[in-house]
């Protein structure tokens, strides 16, 4: 797992990320699907073998195991058209870590320099979904177990008088995979916001003031009380009726609708926990503090919390602008394991 934040103000994009990259595995507790008798004993095959009966959404997907140091951030394009992005989802396609596999792409120059953004976003799009269809070829895992590499992409073209985002789920079936989300122009949700990609519960309930499972949830209780209302008030109005009637030695007039008025579906406001934030007009140090809070948010809570930590490590920042892409505070490489010797 992992996080990524890209925020889009009216003048720069700021992406920021983790680098901890973990592995997982399909888990199944054969103990709740393994067939029984009528007296919940376990049952054996003519070999005592036991026959457990699933299907796909019964498998979970668990952490075997994480590193850190990874590097989730990559340019994409030069600074004259900058793009760059960060990824979550696998960390690897054929054994080529996705870094590597994009650097690899920013290497390779057609005859004529991409002029836009979307241009970019396209051909790094057909560029990695050849190489994850490769990682995937003569697989027997269905598509819906297959797992995802998502890219959060932005970029500042030289025509443009606005940057862009743009999401990117290889997964998906071609001529699905790119959704477009802030920018300038047709296709676009609007011009400026934040968006977020990999383990994001944390950024989630910070920003919205709920994160999915706790909205899932929430409605799934109240729909159930709803529903056990509506059947006690409907058992309750039958049998007021039927002792009112016997009470009275007379029956039920015809004509008379004893139906009761349906469910009134409930709608809650969850937009109304939002926070308000002007993401268009954010100063450019601001919208760096907020990424890299959100992206630290994240890791906290995954450090603190038991089990593989997946998200965590040092918080890598990116900003594009007009004049190009560049990565805040990145260290360099220092070699101290000298030796031992003192004249060294």
């Amino acid at each position: 797992m992992t996080i990524n934040v890209a925020l889009v103000t009216s003048e720069v994009v700021v992406l920021g990320c983790d680098s901890i990259a973990s592995s997982t595995r399909p888990y199944l507790d054969p103990l709740r699907f393994i067939d029984k008798d009528e007296q919940e004993n376990f049952l054996q095959d003519a070999n005592g073998k036991m026959v457990a009966r699933f299907t796909f959404g019964d498998l979970e997907q668990v952490v075997t195991d994480a590193w850190g140091g990874v590097t989730k951030m990559f340019r994409l394009c030069s600074d004259a058209n900058p793009v760059a992005g960060v990824t979550s989802g696998l960390a690897q396609l054929g054994r080529r870590n996705i870094f590597a596999i994009a650097s690899e792409f920013a290497r390779i120059r057609p005859d004529a320099p991409y002029a836009t953004v979307d241009a970019v976003v396209n051909a790094f799009v057909r560029y990695m979904g050849a190489i994850y269809d490769q990682h995937y070829a003569g697989s027997q895992l269905p598509p819906a177990l297959r797992d995802d590499v998502e890219f959060l992409v932005g970029g500042f073209g030289p025509n443009d008088h606005f940057p862009s985002l743009y999401r990117v789920n290889l997964v998906n079936q071609p001529g699905q995979q790119i959704r477009k989300v802030y920018g300038e122009g047709e296709g676009f949700g609007g011009r400026t916001g934040i968006s977020w990609a990999g383990q994001s519960d944390g950024v989630e309930r910070l920003l919205f003031g709920y994160d999915q499972p706790v909205r899932t949830m929430v409605e799934r209780e109240i729909a159930a009380g709803v529903d056990r209302l509506h059947k006690s008030m409907s058992g309750a109005v039958v049998r007021i009726l039927a002792e009112t009637l016997a009470a009275l030695k007379t029956a039920l007039p015809e004509g008379v609708n004893t139906e009761l008025p349906p469910k009134e579906e409930l709608k809650l406001e969850w937009d109304s926990l939002r926070l308000s934030i002007d993401f268009a007009n954010l100063p450019l140090q601001d919208a760096v503090d907020l990424v890299a809070y959100l992206v630290n948010l994240q890791s906290g809570k995954s450090k603190f919390v038991r089990g593989v930590p997946t998200v965590g490590g040092r918080t890598h920042i990116g900003i594009i602008d007009k004049n190009g892409f560049k990565m805040l505070n990145e260290p360099d490489l220092v070699h101290r394991n000298t030796g031992y010797a003192r004249d060294i």
